[in-house]
């Protein structure tokens, strides 16, 4: 899902490299269901994925607020698809969740948008 224009306060970070012998089919499912479950979170802003050619990959989600990330975080099917990530699909990962203390971006067919005025 791509990224909405609103201003995250949480980030998630995941880097993740998948087994050799990883079912590909089965983590796509996976996958998919989780996408069509967080994007039913209210706070939910959207997330991109990145893939390298060796299987390493990285998503960065973004959040409206630490309670929509808690609500995510502690989803009985979400909990269900971390431990099948342990046990059938990832080689490793890590994940890193950061507030955003300052945003701010450009694009040349408009103005340049700020969260703050520091």
């Amino acid at each position: 899902m791509a990224l909405t224009t609103q201003s995250p306060k949480i980030l998630v970070l995941i880097r993740t490299s998948l087994r050799p012998d990883c079912d590909l089919s089965a983590y796509a499912a996976m996958e998919a269901r989780m996408n069509q479950l967080v994007s039913q979170i209210p706070g939910y802003l959207g997330a991109n994925a990145y893939a390298a050619a060796d299987g390493e990959a990285f998503v960065m989600v973004q959040f409206a607020s630490r309670e929509a990330l808690l609500q995510w975080r502690d989803l009985p099917e979400h909990l269900e698809a971390q431990h099948a990530g342990r046990e059938k699909f990832y080689a490793s990962y890590d994940v890193r969740i950061c507030s955003v203390e300052r945003a701010y971006d450009f694009s040349m067919d408009r103005e340049p948008k700020r969260s703050d005025k520091t």
